[in-house]
């Protein structure tokens, strides 16, 4: 994978910062395994209303090629490795389809999905750097939409 570590670092510290900031903003939840998680739906319906709000040019741009040319998801298909588009689910808002997305790519990138094997080259390099760039911007604005949320992303810097 020849990606920007700094990008990726920057990535992962963003996302993680904002899964602490949900959990202690009230937004958590019980995992299957019995642990807490970050209770994204509950977050998603808290800035839903304020979603319109995010027009700046960066959040429109990244907005935009999340909708164009969203993550895809790696699926085993027959013992074989391969991949699918993320469809927009049907009843799911457009804040929920965008945040679904950045989900979706923190789990490619951590969990190892990037690889070109068996199923050929996942995507140019380019493009994992796009949607890293993009899924920062997203996180940054979300995070305009609520304040105690945000207070405490901010806290932990």
């Amino acid at each position: 994978m020849k990606l920007d570590e700094h990008l990726v670092y920057k990535f992962f510290v963003a996302f993680s910062r904002m899964e602490y900031a949900l959990k202690r903003a009230g937004f958590a939840q019980v995992a299957r395994h019995g642990g807490a998680e970050p209770a994204w739906d509950a977050f998603i319906a808290s800035i839903e209303s304020r979603w319109a709000e995010l027009g700046s040019r960066d959040f429109t741009e990244a907005r935009d090629y999340l909708l164009r040319s969203p993550p895809r998801r790696q699926v085993l298909r027959n013992s074989t490795l391969d991949w699918e588009e993320t469809p927009h689910r049907a009843n799911e808002t457009e804040a929920g389809f965008i945040v679904r997305c950045v989900k979706r790519i923190r789990n490619n990138l951590f969990h190892g999905g990037k690889f070109p094997s068996p199923v050929g080259p996942v995507a140019p390099p380019e493009r994992d750097t796009q949607l890293l760039k993009h899924s920062l911007v997203i996180m940054h604005f979300v995070l305009k939409l609520n304040e105690r949320v945000k207070f405490f992303f901010e806290e932990t810097v």
